[in-house]
């Protein structure tokens, strides 16, 4: 039985509101209109536009990823990872994302663009056309034609007016050359903004440092080199170029002819707003500059839009508070929010710990089923870590991706260039770091002996010794594919790793398809594949059997299990998507899965990437149950709804249920929808005769294999005591001065009987007047609801004097 362990979607609750005061996650691109609206695209699947009085509204996504669906509101279909918004010449909004180009049409609803097809498609329709999973620096040139940057394709393309697509820029090939000769001919890398200069040149911003120059004729050159990670670019009222410059955390100026270049804004990575010397951002992505001179920024990396002023002294913050999925510690599992869950572990100890990539955190997951961070400082913390030994939740993490337990308890977590390493006692430090060896480092795992094994972008599988000594176990570094001695084998794209107590070490080869196997002696063999797909993640259960998660075909998005014989049983249905909570594995579909850990009883756990959750694939039944198994009442007739009396409900995995009662005369709730939680069971004897009357509160699991438990109700009715109306004072003194305000003094009124018994209040002065009054003159009392009454005195009219007077109390039974 599958069934989400922990996470949630979150859930856009600020429309309408001031955008600075709105959480957004990892914003990819910002634009802008005429009208002088703000647009911006959410890595997380959703757009937004903040109107000229900052307020901010959704125009795209449901919170869900998947494939957008063409002809409905925007605002109600999924969508994948956003990367680009613009709004074109046919007041549309276009969207770029995974595999795809969408518009959103004036009336709000979707339409295709590109994407679609699996063949590149040039010369043929662009909703027919193969594009990569990033498309971005949307475009239009003089005669309406949708230019944009194919990146992974390593192409910019054309769309013209009647929807046919070409590439303009580019072979496909993943190098930087051409130069002099035809831009189709030419090697762009990676590339992202397009701009078109007041020359008619096309200027093509390269993610890895450069900016080419296409002319009208077609012809290619470069025309600035060695950007640090440029992401987005615009050009100003004088022609020159803006660059955010991502690893830098800046934005640079450069002339026209790039000759010179100059910082803008940003030295420091972290987050800063004020005076431009010490304003401060975070892997900035994107920039386009306002009509009056000001520069808007996607500042990525601190969850914000920001502008720097058109005189260039000040940074401000446009939309974003840096509080996007926001958890604190103590949220049950099941409703906390994650961005981009990709590692999970589990600690000698029996916990699950999960690493977030985006808030840059880890969590555990407590034995009540709520969460507590125990690695960065989460979404809103400062930027820039601290690599010395600190306590953990004082620094943040750059990109916590794989995470594993050495047996004494150290939590290693793969982050970005190097390893850092959490002592059972909270501190964090970096375990080891070179970045010619590490890269970028994805997954871990450790063996028996303590020894730390890593995958990554350089195509090795390194081995750190517990003292931090770094070798490669196997590869070349060269992208590749053969088996043979570890020194002599190739792999490309790495990913998950699994090592055996055995000195067995396997390694999930992406791009080969394949799963690997170390040898003991280093020597490299393929253990599965092709045929899995694309691996990603790997595990190794109690028995040996060796779990993979997967994406792509043929078999789809899914978890493997392959047994010591090497035979296979696919775990998952195969299809993308999120269903399946409380039935067979093998009916359930989940989203990009990424790490994948099981414990000692068999329970499987997946980092459902994509749906920002953690699923759990039970060994058996989780263990279900209350306490106590019964609870009793006493009540006389007519009484209304007694005090409540709690129920406790327990399970090993944070089951989640309903709540139902057999009789009208019980009331239940509870505090959660999952347990652990407690059940407030009540009842009401109003309507009820003299007896004793026996019901039950059914508290039903809503996960497969679970049995309801039931919890017996017993309610004693006795005869109701005859109605007495009683008084908390038998008489009220006032001392007041001439002419002041009125004095307001209180009496309580109960009925000491049964039932509801009415009564009626009258103030009477025996002298000077009517300066004494009651209020209400009318009410009904209940043993268990008193009731107060307001008495009076207002010396406004009286000499000064002693005065007297009553308050008549009537009961409806004439007591």
């Amino acid at each position: 039985m599958i069934r989400t362990f922990a996470g949630t979607e979150f859930t856009w609750q600020n429309e309408g509101k001031l955008a600075v005061n709105a959480p957004i996650g990892s914003p990819q691109d910002v634009n802008l209109d005429a009208a002088g609206n703000v647009y911006y695209a959410d890595l997380f699947g959703q757009a937004y536009r903040v109107s000229p009085d900052g307020r901010v509204q959704l125009i795209a996504g449901n919170g869900f990823r998947g494939d957008p669906v063409d002809g409905v509101d925007a605002r109600k279909s999924p969508f994948p990872d956003l990367t680009s918004i613009a709004k074109g010449p046919d007041d549309s909004i276009y969207l770029g994302f995974n595999f795809g180009i969408k518009k959103i049409l004036p009336d709000g609803t979707l339409a295709p663009v590109a994407g679609g097809g699996t063949a590149l498609g040039d010369g043929g329709r662009a909703t027919a056309a193969g594009v990569s999973f990033r498309t971005t620096g949307f475009i239009w040139d003089s005669n309406g034609n949708l230019l944009f940057s194919d990146t992974v394709n390593h192409r910019v393309r054309r769309i013209d007016g009647t929807g046919i697509i070409t590439t303009i820029a580019g072979n496909g090939q993943a190098v930087s050359t051409g130069d002099g000769g035809l831009a189709t001919n030419a090697g762009v890398y990676f590339p992202n903004a397009l701009r078109l200069d007041p020359a008619g040149n096309l200027l093509i911003l390269e993610e890895f440092g450069r900016i080419r120059k296409v002319t009208p004729a077609g012809v290619i050159s470069t025309l600035v080199t060695s950007l640090v990670n440029p992401h987005g670019m615009d050009l100003d009222r004088a022609g020159n170029i803006l660059v955010t410059e991502s690893r830098a955390h800046s934005i640079s100026k450069i002339t026209a002819d790039g000759k010179s270049r100059t910082t803008v804004a940003g030295t420091t990575q972290g987050f800063a707003d004020g005076a431009v010397g010490q304003a401060q951002f975070n892997a900035p992505q994107m920039l386009r500059v306002d009509g009056d001179g000001s520069v808007l920024v996607a500042d990525t990396g601190n969850g914000r839009i920001r502008r720097i002023s058109a005189d260039g002294r000040t940074v401000s913050t446009v939309a974003g508070n840096g509080l996007f999925a926001y958890t604190p510690d103590g949220t049950p599992a099941a409703q906390a929010y994650f961005q981009r869950p990709g590692g999970i572990a589990i600690s000698p100890a029996g916990a699950l710990y999960i690493s977030d990539e985006s808030s840059r955190s880890v969590y555990r997951v407590e034995s009540n089923g709520t969460l507590t961070r125990v690695a960065g400082t989460g979404p809103d913390g400062p930027a820039i870590p601290n690599y010395q030994p600190v306590p953990a939740r004082s620094t943040p993490l750059v990109t916590p991706r794989g995470i594993t337990f050495d047996r004494a308890g150290n939590l290693y977590i793969a982050d970005f260039d190097r390893i850092r390493r959490v002592t059972s006692d909270g501190i964090i430090s970096t375990f080891a770091a070179t970045a010619a060896n590490l890269g970028g480092t994805f997954y871990l795992a450790t063996d028996a002996g303590g020894n730390v094994y890593a995958t990554g972008q350089t195509s090795r599988v390194l081995k750190i010794t517990p003292d931090g000594n770094i070798s490669v176990l196997a590869g070349t570094g060269v992208d590749g594919f053969r088996d043979g001695p570890g020194a002599q084998a190739q792999f490309s794209g790495l990913l998950g790793v699994a090592a055996t107590a055995n000195g067995n070490v396997y390694v999930a080869d992406r791009v080969n398809e394949r799963v690997r196997r170390i040898a003991p002696d280093g020597s490299v063999s393929t253990y599965a594949g092709p045929g899995l797909g694309i691996p990603q993640g790997l595990a190794l259960e109690v028995d040996g059997s060796l779990l993979v998660t997967s994406i792509g075909r043929p078999s789809g998005t899914n978890l493997s299990r392959i047994r010591a014989d090497r035979s296979i049983v696919q775990l998952l249905s195969g299809n993308e998507g999120f269903s399946g909570d409380g039935g067979p594995a093998s009916d359930a579909r989940v989203n990009s899965p990424r790490g994948v850990t099981s414990d000692a009883a068999g329970n499987i756990y997946i980092a459902d990437w994509g749906n920002s959750r953690i699923r759990a694939i039970l060994a058996s039944a989780p263990a279900f149950g209350v306490s106590p198994a019964s609870v009793s009442f006493k009540a006389q007739s007519g009484d209304p709804e007694a005090p409540p009396l709690q129920v406790s409900v327990s399970s090993t995995t944070g089951v989640p249920f309903g709540v139902t009662s057999s009789a009208p005369f019980i009331t239940a709730a509870a505090s959660s929808t999952t347990a652990p939680a407690t059940v407030s069971i009540s009842v009401i004897a109003a309507a009820l005769a003299p007896g004793t009357y026996n019901g039950t509160v059914t508290i039903t699991p809503t996960v497969g294999g679970v049995t309801p438990v039931t919890v017996g109700v017993t309610l004693a009715v006795e005869a109701a005591k005859p109605a007495q109306l009683k008084s908390d004072a038998t008489g009220l003194s006032f001392s007041v001065v001439q002419g002041a305000s009125v004095s307001l003094k209180r009496l309580l009124l109960s009925n000491s009987g049964g039932g509801n018994l009415t009564f009626t209040a009258r103030a009477v002065a025996n002298s000077g007047g009517p300066w004494l009054s009651v209020a209400p003159a009318q009410a009904s009392v209940t043993a268990a609801v008193p009731v107060p009454l307001t008495v009076t005195a207002d010396p406004a009219s009286l000499q000064p004097n002693t005065y007297t007077g009553s308050i008549v109390l009537t009961a409806s039974n004439n007591d």
